[in-house]
């Protein structure tokens, strides 16, 4: 229905709606802050306790499947295939993540990591800093369809009905949960 909403967590009664303008694929919060990703190949930075808007941002150019957000850094992945970096607060584009050859379905970060998860049935480890590369995590069969960066572990999540716990270090998998 194109909007997000707040939920106040003890009482599941709505606190807020926002319109977001298009169909609504990604939401990740940070403080006082609250980013979409949308359909219409944008994402939209809105006030966590108003809803009044903050930024759009335009750069990708297909839809923005995922974000993630923390105090220093927004990511936002893209059907154009791309992981995207943003400065946080000023959401300046810092720098365009290359190497997934499909559509880019989840994206997460801690520190100076970010991992993405693709269609091209990769999740691929990237400094943060620098825009490098560190790992790309082969082991699944199908679609990537969600991550997490936790401490030194990776989790993804894939089509291919597995769950895959990776080494953030090495790269290397750990297990494999069917």
């Amino acid at each position: 229905d194109q909007t997000v909403r707040v939920w106040d967590k003890i009482s599941g009664r709505e606190t807020l709606r926002i319109d977001a303008g298009a169909s609504v694929y990604g939401v990740a919060a940070h403080e006082n802050l609250l980013v979409a990703g949308l359909r219409n190949s944008t994402v939209r930075v809105f006030d966590r306790a108003s809803g009044g808007p903050r930024h759009v941002l335009t750069e990708a150019t297909d839809y923005v499947r995922a974000v993630a957000i923390d105090a220093q850094r927004m990511v936002s992945g893209s059907d154009d295939r791309k992981v995207r970096v943003y400065a946080v607060p000023s959401f300046q584009l810092v720098r365009v993540l290359e190497g997934h050859t499909s559509l880019v379905f989840s994206v997460a970060l801690e520190g100076d990591r970010i991992v993405s998860g693709s269609s091209d049935k990769t999740v691929r480890l990237w400094d943060a800093r620098s825009g490098d590369a560190l790992h790309v995590l082969q082991g699944h069969s199908y679609a990537v369809r969600s991550v997490s960066l936790s401490g030194s572990e990776i989790v993804s999540g894939s089509d291919d009905s597995s769950v895959r716990i990776w080494d953030a270090e090495t790269g290397a998998s750990t297990r494999v949960l069917d």
